[in-house]
């Protein structure tokens, strides 16, 4: 039997885990919600495989629409003139995620170095006069490149190993860090953006969730939404056509949006040149 020391310890432990299991409730938020789309989607799906196809397709087709007004917004344009100043002024570009969105942080370093390979082999003029871009453009995923291949479960639940990591890549002052979280709730990728503001960056943060319902209901990232030196992109598309798998319609958006921002920074800098 457990003497009195021992109970008060477990007691304690029990009480921490409770407090901190309150700030992973994320039930109330809109990408962990069942879309009416596919509401039907297992009984469909084993009937008629395409059918089940066409409902998931449907979702997708929501995206586009719903992004339209984030291309007009001044967020928008803050970030795309950001990478561009910070690109064309011999700064650094991070971009920061977990899970789907770390993954998406490496495709999108991946095609900027695809980029300038294929320039060099295709333009080779042309590359000469921007030697070192190649390497100016970084992905920070939570886990490392570990993650890339195998979860590394729970890494995304300590802001601090968010803050490790984006140190550790050498953020500095006049870089841009672009944090992408899918719920916008992410302790991992919230502890880039606070160390992002705190190296001199300029920080911008992308999430899926409408901002009020997440200041509502997370403090975490009520404390990024409100802070007025960090640019908020709110790229809500609505309930992912399977409950909660932030991987399909909510990284899609991002990566429409940011990957675009990229692109015309890219083409300024051409046109420069």
């Amino acid at each position: 039997m457990p003497n009195d020391s021992g109970r008060q310890r477990a007691k304690r432990r029990a009480e921490q885990f409770v407090h901190r299991e309150r700030a992973f409730r994320l039930g109330t938020l809109l990408t962990e919600s069942s879309h009416p789309k596919t509401a039907t989607l297992s009984q469909t799906i084993q009937q008629d495989a395409r059918a089940g196809i066409r409902m998931l397709v449907s979702v997708d087709e929501e995206i586009a629409p719903a992004e339209a007004k984030v291309f007009l917004s001044a967020e928008y344009v803050r970030l795309v003139d950001g990478l561009t100043r910070a690109l064309a002024g011999g700064k650094r570009v991070f971009f920061t995620g977990c899970g789907a969105t770390g993954r998406l942080s490496i495709l999108l370093e991946a095609a900027w170095r695809q980029f300038w390979q294929r320039l060099r082999s295709e333009r080779p003029e042309l590359a000469a006069k921007l030697p070192d871009l190649e390497d100016r453009v970084s992905s920070v995923m939570a886990g490392g490149d570990y993650a890339l291949i195998k979860s590394v479960e729970g890494f995304e639940d300590f802001p601090r190993f968010g803050r490790y990591q984006l140190e550790e890549a050498g953020v500095a002052a006049g870089d841009v860090v672009v944090a992408i979280t899918e719920g916008g709730e992410t302790p991992f990728v919230i502890g880039t953006a606070w160390q992002g503001l705190e190296s001199g960056a300029e920080v911008f943060f992308v999430f899926n969730n409408p901002a009020e319902l997440l200041c509502r209901h997370v403090e975490r990232s009520r404390q990024v939404i409100e802070e007025p030196r960090i640019t908020k992109l709110d790229l809500t598309t609505g309930p992912m056509a399977v409950a909660g798998s932030t991987r399909m319609q909510a990284t899609s958006a991002e990566l429409l949006v940011v990957g675009a921002a990229l692109e015309t920074a890219l083409k300024r800098i051409l046109e420069q040149h």
